[in-house]
């Protein structure tokens, strides 16, 4: 899994960042000082405050825009063994009645070839609101204890069927 792309809303030297992108492996940042790099390795550990951008702190006409919550979006690129990393550490799986075709459409997703995305839009370390989670191609009823959204109350009404890789490196529902 690597952080493949990243922009920056309106935290420290960024207003509107270009989006900006990572390859697996090493990646160097460079930039004279003051120019933001602490402020992008804030922003990629998704544990930054709210800091307005630097320029709109000091202008008394921008009030509204100040307002505004420091925010990126971030996607994340995962390869077939992170995922099943991911199942094996966590409790990943369907709350849905029928899991063995959502389990089905899981493992046909898992072997299509490729990288699989997850992008964050909105993050906020200081609101849940208006963030969006989306898995690029994965089955909408996959739901996970670890991710933001409806999983909670609707686990009350239906058990979830977890998520396991067995010997042979393949996920079954427990």
């Amino acid at each position: 899994m690597h952080i493949s792309k990243i922009k920056i809303s309106n935290y420290k030297s960024f207003r509107q960042s270009d989006l900006l992108e990572f390859k697996p492996g090493i990646n160097i940042i460079i930039g004279p000082n003051n120019s933001g790099k602490t402020a992008l390795l804030e922003a990629l550990e998704l544990r930054f405050d709210h800091h307005p951008h630097r320029d709109i702190r000091n202008s008394a006409a921008s009030n509204s825009i100040e307002n505004e919550l420091s925010t990126v979006d971030i996607e994340f690129s995962f390869e077939k063994e992170d995922i099943l990393k991911i199942v094996n550490e966590h409790n990943i799986g369907t709350i849905n009645v029928d899991y063995e075709s959502v389990l089905s459409n899981f493992n046909q997703w898992i072997e299509q070839p490729g990288v699989k995305e997850l992008f964050v839009e909105n993050y906020s370390k200081n609101s849940n609101d208006n963030q969006k989670f989306t898995i690029d191609g994965c089955p909408k009823e996959i739901k996970s204890y670890t991710l933001p959204g409806d999983f909670y109350s609707s686990s009350r009404k239906n058990p979830m069927n977890p998520f396991f890789v067995n010997n042979n490196n393949e996920i079954e529902v427990k």
